[in-house]
Formats: C-alpha cells, structure tokens, sequence
C-alpha cells in the first residue's frame, strides 16, 4: 500500500466476532525515515485497538476476542513537526491473518497448549511476512546496484575510449614531429 504524503489510506475488513486478527508491516524503503508513518487499527467507534509506536520501520500486532466484525487498518503519512516532514510518500507492506474463534468447551490443557501455538503460528507468520518484505527490498536494491554498475560499465569504456584516442593522437604527433626533423 502506498499512501500520499500528508494524507491516510484506511482499508476496512470483517472478522467474525471473538476472532483474533494477527498481523505485521513493514515500511518498503530503508532510505526514508519512518518517524512520519503510523499504523492504526480502528474499531466501529473509533477506538484504537492498536497504534504503531513512533519511528518503528516495522512490526506486528495480535488482537485478540474483540466483540465487533468490522475494523479499520488505517496508515497515515504525516507528521506534526512540519519541520522535519519530507513530503514524500510511503510505500507499506501489511500482511494480516484472522484466525476463528475457539469452541469454549475445551479443557484448560487443551486451552493453554492452543494458545501456545497460536502464539508460535502468529511468530512464524509474521517472520514470513517480514521475508516476504525483505524480498521487495531485495529486488528494489537489486536494481539500483544493477543501475549504478551499468553506469560505472558506461564511464570506464568511455575513459577506455578517451585513452586510446589520446594515445593514437600521441603516437601521430611523434610521428609527424619525428618525420619533419628527418627531413
């Protein structure tokens, strides 16, 4: 998702009651500071149930057994010291997972061991959600590395050119100045 600087891209989704929504995000460019992007998920009201902290470039989030269906992802570009503000867009990778309600008759063993493994599963989702970020960045990287080798290939054949062109002008100069001495 990419947002506008100074404005706030809000996405709203449906769960179904008492569900537990996991998720993680991650800003796309490492050269732009992330002090002017926050993360927000928004019940119907307006209630925040989870707010990025300030100048984190990525990480998750895991609400749990909340009563309503409807939520907002909302992630704004902005910052109020106009000072430092850069008015440039962001580029944001958001991955999210919604997983079902439990059933409520389970014993208390059978209750702590899924929770223990929605924890772990949560923990693994995130990381792949991460790697998957990474892999844009990679790729962005990639093609400025490629970019800049290209031009440095571009500036070494054209010295490469310039130097031979200097020296067959040397060597018909010498060759010229020799010859008129001879003669």
């Amino acid at each position: 998702m990419t947002v506008p600087a100074k404005e706030e891209e809000c996405v709203v989704m449906f769960a179904p009651a008492r569900s537990s929504i996991n998720g993680n995000y991650n800003i796309l460019e490492d050269h732009l500071k992330a002090e002017q992007v926050t993360i927000i998920v928004l019940d119907d009201n307006g209630k925040a149930f989870y707010r990025s902290k300030y100048n984190r470039d990525h990480g998750s989030f895991s609400i749990k057994h909340y009563t309503t269906e409807r939520f907002q992802l909302c992630v704004q570009n902005h910052l109020f010291n106009r000072r430092r503000f850069d008015n440039l867009p962001r580029s944001v990778g958001i991955s999210i997972r919604v997983d079902p309600p439990t059933k409520e008759d389970l014993d208390e063993k059978t209750k702590s061991l899924m929770e223990y493994s929605e924890k772990v599963f949560s923990a693994v989702n995130d990381l792949k959600g991460h790697f998957s970020f990474r892999k844009v960045r990679e790729t962005h990287h990639r093609q400025i590395v490629e970019r800049i080798f290209t031009e440095l290939l571009y500036w070494t054949v054209g010295e490469a050119i310039f130097v031979v062109l200097l020296a067959v002008g040397g060597v018909l100069y010498l060759q010229h100045a020799i010859s008129k001495t001879i003669l």
